[in-house]
């Protein structure tokens, strides 16, 4: 079965004007998110773009792939997605713009992209949801241009605490739209954040350049793609894979069906026994390559740089080892080293690992010539990221050492490495899977594979650098019908936490004040967290008159008249700060706790519009 690269499980989609809704008969589809990670997590969903439809350029006809009364249109050796239009060329593939008469009635909305200078050109547009599918809203793409989108909307906001003993889940369930055999029913992606406060402001944040583990989906009536990517680092291990039914199309000559990308020894046990119990061949081929997320090991003493660790307040511990740090510390990177160009490790918590992608991704001009990552100089940037920079007369960094279509015999392309395990034994390949022989692969082989090989090595069956598609996309459908599988996707799978150790939140007492007068706030810290508070202008912006609390029970300041702004700024015991502004109404206390005597986040409980309102002071 034909694999697709990892950059069309993200934009694969469905026509959205032409099939016939039928969604009361079409399945319901349900993941299950399972936390096994001895710490909290949160989880953020991205919808993909569906309204930009891959394509398979043909040098025999212009439909290519493409659904009927639709252009496949060869923008560039990168870049092929279908438009609604018809064409009068007898040369293919269409690589023209001027060869293409473009259909805005093959669109929802009746509107398509006619910029030609726009990387957009002939998608569809929407005005509303209305010109979507079920599942989809109708978002701005850039200034101008509004195109459909799948969105999700996760319980308890994407946040799955710490595993104590029982796993804690949320579940997701999404119902095709149409009937179609052909039809996608979702597409996009999951990704992980720690250390998030009551704000929603996170330690560790992929929107911030932070590293993050991801899985990536394209749901479709006919067959599903799934995958897990470390492309932008990891900071949770994670698996996802198919719940187990005789429903399933297991294929007993194809590795990658129906089984856990990004899986460890114990799924891959469960899949096999019940294969086996129910009569069916599975295929063991992934045996030897199952994840051991060990990246302690597979980093070294060497390579310590590639730790991402929290920042700490105050002068940092510089360090060279792991052994040079506290209890519960790391050496390594932090996201401030990074975007300051610092190349000097320091201890810290560890929050995940890094990779020459994200590295690249959260500073395009780093370099650390101890680690071996040069983003400044235009071919490494280019090869870490898998894509074409200006300036850079290779185009090999665009072009996958898998696909036949874009590369050659002699032709430079990003990759290639056949994966082994530590025996010699060969990774196996998906069907019909190869390499393009003859490729040259010099720079990518010197500069990049030496830095990806820590994290292939600790997870074998998740992406590694973009082109990883043949070692890590897996597929699955249902024997007969629409496709209904469902899945699971597990954080930490039998409790792997890969040495991952975020800040958590210190202990504390609640303490709710009895008798209170309205012109007194009072506060006591929780254990272990230093507080510093001073009170701003008006606008909140010149914070300059401190304030010094003391614990537990007198007034940390007395309110005037009228209500004025504070930060508020906690420090942990591991010198971790956050911090955050709120105003102060005249009348009321401040006390941290939730509603379950646990304390959790600082609140004003008063009286009106402000009663038990969250002043969101963070959580460590």
């Amino acid at each position: 079965m034909k694999r697709l690269p990892c950059w069309i499980l993200l934009l694969l989609c469905a026509v959205i004007a032409s099939p016939a809704l039928q969604a009361d008969t079409a399945p319901t589809r349900t993941l299950t998110f399972s936390n096994q990670c001895p710490y909290d997590v949160w989880l953020t969903a991205v919808g993909s773009n569906a309204s930009n439809i891959p394509c398979s350029p043909s040098t025999t006809n212009a439909q290519g792939n493409c659904p009927s009364g639709n252009i496949c249109y060869d923008k560039n050796a990168n870049t092929n997605y279908c438009v609604a239009g018809t064409t009068k060329s007898t040369t293919f593939p269409i690589s023209s713009t001027s060869d293409i008469n473009l259909t805005p009635s093959g669109c929802a909305s009746g509107n398509q992209v006619t910029d030609t200078g726009s990387p957009l050109w002939g998608q569809c547009t929407c005005n509303s949801a209305s010109d979507c599918a079920s599942g989809q809203v109708c978002s701005t793409v850039e200034k101008g241009i509004q195109q459909c989108y799948w969105g999700y909307d996760l319980p308890q906001g994407g946040k799955l605490a710490a595993d104590t003993g029982t796993a804690r889940t949320l579940q997701l369930k999404v119902k095709a739209n149409s009937t179609d055999s052909g039809a996608v029913v979702s597409s996009g992606k999951f990704f992980v954040k720690l250390a998030c406060d009551e704000n929603g402001t996170c330690l560790s944040d992929n929107s911030k350049g932070a590293p993050a583990s991801l899985v990536e989906f394209t749901f479709q009536n006919d067959n599903d793609w799934y995958d897990v990517s470390y492309i932008n680092g990891v900071n949770a291990p994670m698996a996802m894979y198919p719940v187990t039914s005789t429903g399933n199309d297991y294929e007993s000559s194809d590795p990658y069906r129906c089984q856990a990308a990004g899986g460890g020894s114990e799924i891959y046990g469960d899949i096999n026994t019940f294969q086996t119990q129910n009569g069916l061949t599975p295929n063991k081929e992934l045996e030897k390559f199952v994840c051991t997320n060990d990246y302690d090991t597979t980093l070294g003493t060497s390579k310590v740089g590639f730790n991402f660790v929290s920042q700490v307040r105050g002068k940092a511990t510089s360090c060279t080892k792991n052994s040079e740090c506290g209890t519960g510390q790391v050496c390594g990177l932090t996201l401030q080293n990074v975007t300051g160009n610092q190349t000097a490790t320091q201890c810290g918590q560890r929050l995940g690992y890094w990779t020459y992608a994200q590295l690249c991704g959260a500073n395009s001009s780093y370099r650390n010539d101890g680690l071996g990552i040069r983003c400044d100089q235009t071919a490494d940037l280019a090869y870490a990221l898998c894509k074409n920079q200006a300036g850079l007369s290779d185009t090999g960094p665009g072009r996958s050492c898998f696909n036949a279509n874009t590369t050659s015999s002699g032709q430079t392309c990003c990759g290639y490495e056949a994966w082994a395990a530590a025996d010699g034994t060969a990774q196996p390949l998906g069907p019909g899977d190869a390499a393009v022989q003859g490729v040259v692969t010099t720079t990518w082989s010197s500069a990049i594979l030496p830095k990806l090989l820590p994290i292939k090595q600790g997870c074998y069956l998740a992406y590694s650098f973009q082109y990883d598609d043949p070692y890590s996309t897996f597929t699955c459908a249902s024997k007969s019908g629409l496709n209904s599988v469902d899945y699971h996707v597990d954080l930490c799978p039998g409790g792997a936490s890969a040495g991952i150790n975020p800040p958590t939140q210190g202990a504390c007492v609640p303490k709710v004040p009895n008798g209170y007068q309205a012109a007194n706030f009072t506060a006591a810290p929780p254990s272990g967290i230093t507080l510093k508070i001073q009170r701003c202008d008006a606008s909140g912006t010149k914070c300059t008159q401190t304030l010094s609390p003391t614990p537990p029970s007198s007034p940390i300041y007395t309110a005037k008249k009228g209500s004025w702004t504070y930060l508020f700024t906690a420090t942990n015991g591991a010198n971790v700060t956050q911090s955050c502004k709120f105003e102060i109404p005249e009348k009321g206390c401040i006390q941290r706790l939730d509603v379950s005597g646990n304390c959790k986040t600082w609140q004003v409980a008063t009286d009106g519009a402000w009663q038990n309102r969250a002043v969101q002071i963070p959580n460590f």
